[in-house]
């Protein structure tokens, strides 16, 4: 059963103006909320029967946390700090 509260939340999610992810994770969760079949929304989905298994699973047991990524492990990204210089540089040589 999802709350109102939740689907609210999931629609929004589902809008956009979230990472890809995110937005299929919500519409994932929103065609089970409806009672359709793992197969169903997958092909809804355009996604495998597993990786919907895998988000009605996360949804059930965290709720909309568990549409949260894990950390991954390893090192973390590191962001590069450009100048100004060297970003005209950059886009000078695309």
């Amino acid at each position: 059963m999802v709350s109102v509260q939740e689907r609210e939340e999931l629609r929004r999610l589902a809008g956009g103006a979230v990472p890809v992810k995110a937005a299929d994770r919500a519409r994932i969760v929103i065609g089970c909320a409806e009672g359709w079949s793992n197969a169903a929304v997958a092909d809804w989905c355009g996604t495998s029967v597993i990786t919907v298994a895998k988000w009605r699973g996360r949804f059930v047991e965290h709720r909309l946390a568990g549409l949260v990524d894990s950390p991954r492990p390893g090192r973390p990204k590191v962001a590069l700090a450009l100048s100004e210089s060297e970003r005209a540089e950059l886009i000078r040589w695309m």
